[in-house]
């Protein structure tokens, strides 16, 4: 993002390829340890902010710690981590989930917050359920863990895996996405027994709430997204929440407003399947129908 493209000499952004993403990491940088198990990490994310002050951040996670790197027009620098809490070790190779960033206004210190999925696999003999765990940070404006105006500095939301669920029928997570001013946070996920519908919302306005259904939308319409990506865009001047479904992409129509939107199913029909590449076996965990992410949906200078 420092350079122009090689393709477009008046854009900002150039493509580099290596054998392993360590290959374009600055030399100061630690080893981040993501490229285990058939060639990828399971749950290694990205996620880079819009710029501010001539720089903007990159985030990138391994099972254990979110690494933070700066870009500015020197260049590519790292700029420490932040700790996961309750690391899955190797256990996340076969899961397949995102990392969203998004920028919050009007919240205390709070400049972003970031989300990603983890498995969380407890000690041997701990009475606590494994689950599939949403972390949630609250960042300020130098990238540090800082609390929001409900007096967190982070959320975990897990969806435990009781003992009567058999595994292949867990609720992995596969899509997370804020909504454009940050105070809601959509989930989609394999659906069991104990949380049927398979498209939900936190809203961080109202935490005692918990995760909850995406209202308008009915659990039949909500299992065509088990698999899902998700990823804010734009109609005209519009914000269109889109998730991508064997059947092509569909949106949600108000996503900071969760009660006033309104599913369309077929808003750009294809047919689509979903990706398992850098496994031989199949992995419910790592089924997914991407998306390609981007800087909050806006392609413009400024980001």
């Amino acid at each position: 993002m420092s350079v122009p493209s090689y393709h477009y000499p008046d854009r900002i952004g150039d493509l580099i390829y290596g054998t392993t993403i360590e290959d374009i990491l600055p030399a100061e940088a630690p080893n981040i340890e993501i490229e285990l198990g058939y060639g990828k990490q399971g749950s290694s994310y990205f996620a880079v902010s819009k710029e501010n002050n001539g720089k903007r951040f990159v985030f990138i996670s391994n099972p254990s710690r979110i690494f933070r790197f700066i870009i500015d027009d020197a260049g590519f620098h790292y700029d420490g981590f932040i700790p996961v809490t309750y690391h899955a070790g190797n256990n996340d190779i076969g899961y397949r989930g995102e990392m969203e960033l998004v920028e919050v206004n009007n919240n205390g210190n709070v400049k972003y917050r970031l989300a990603f999925y983890l498995p969380y696999v407890p000690p041997m003999n701990s009475p606590t359920l494994s689950s599939n765990l949403v972390y949630i940070y609250n960042l300020d404006s130098t990238g540090e863990i800082t609390l929001d105006n409900n007096g967190w500095n982070k959320y975990y939301l897990p969806y435990e895996n009781s003992s009567q669920i058999p595994i292949m029928d867990r609720a992995y997570i596969h899509g997370l996405e804020f909504s454009p001013d940050g105070n809601i946070l959509y989930i989609t996920h394999q659906s069991n027994s104990d949380y049927p519908s398979a498209f939900d919302f936190f809203d961080f306005n109202n935490i005692s709430a918990g995760i909850q259904p995406v209202p308008g939308v009915t659990l039949q319409e909500s299992l065509n997204f088990q698999n899902s990506q998700i990823e804010i865009g734009k109609s005209g001047s519009s914000d269109l929440l889109y998730l991508a479904y064997s059947g092509g992409l569909a949106t949600f129509s108000n996503p900071n407003t969760p009660s006033l939107g309104s599913l369309q199913m077929n808003t750009v029909p294809f047919q689509y399947d979903y990706n398992m590449q850098g496994v031989s076996y199949y992995s419910d965990g790592l089924k997914s129908y991407m998306l390609p992410d981007q800087i909050a949906c806006y392609r413009t200078a400024n980001t």
